[in-house]
């Protein structure tokens, strides 16, 4: 017997155990339309993505979150008003849920950072060369009078990259105090510094314990002065 119907039954008879006895008369047609939802919700979850949204197929079970207690809205007008609210509170930690269309999934990740550089090619030589990134791209715009490259350790599909862009009329910036910096997890901080030393990098942050903790870092810049923490590790 459907939810519907056991719910239909026992309101018939006066009993309100079906409900928190709070709830608005029951839409019967309304309720019939949505119960063949069932389920808890379930978020498929990729390594650094946030899923935003849910596939609402009526073969998948818990595509909806807490369908089960889709009686608590009287009216369609309610339920937009509800829903969202409802899924934020029960989506899974660490991922932001939000249900903005019946039939289509929306995901986030972080694609890349950019970084206005006045020597693209020394960028490049110190992206690739001392901290070995890789070149992915680079497209002139001869229109707009400058030139992007990325650069980084994975293709851009499979993780977030640098964009180095350079404005060819322009040889250097002002950084300002917004900007913080990068980071790059090593396996030794101590011999990621020497070869960035070795290789004429500026290491300006020895590697060692970080004030008030006990993780191993250090920082370099690279050459328009733009910092980058390196990670020790750990064990």
């Amino acid at each position: 017997m459907s939810e519907a119907h056991t719910i239909s039954k026992r309101r018939s008879r006066g009993d309100d155990s079906a409900s928190d006895g709070c709830l608005p008369p029951i839409d019967e047609g309304r309720l019939d339309r949505w119960s063949k939802y069932d389920g808890d919700l379930i978020g498929a979850q990729l390594p650094g993505v946030n899923s935003i949204g849910l596939a609402q197929k009526s073969t998948q079970p818990g595509v909806m979150a807490g369908l089960r207690h889709q009686h608590q809205f009287q009216d369609d007008a309610t339920a937009a008003r509800k829903w969202p609210r409802f899924l934020h509170r029960h989506g899974i930690p660490g991922t932001f849920t939000s249900s903005t269309s019946s039939n289509r999934e929306y995901t986030m990740r972080l694609l890349h950072t950019m970084l206005r550089v006045g020597n693209l090619d020394r960028s490049i030589a110190f992206y690739t060369e001392l901290l070995g990134m890789k070149v992915l791209r680079r497209d002139d715009f001869p229109d707009g009078k400058f030139t992007l490259a990325f650069v980084g350790y994975t293709d851009e599909r499979d993780g977030t990259v640098i964009e180095l862009t350079h404005n060819w009329d322009t040889e250097s910036y002002d950084l300002g105090t917004g900007f913080g910096h990068l980071a790059i997890e090593v396996d030794d901080a101590y011999a990621a510094c020497e070869k960035i030393k070795a290789q004429g990098g500026n290491v300006v942050r020895e590697a060692g314990p970080m004030k008030h903790g006990t993780t191993v870092i250090a920082f370099v810049t690279d050459p328009d002065g733009y910092k980058i923490e390196f990670i020790q590790k750990k064990k």
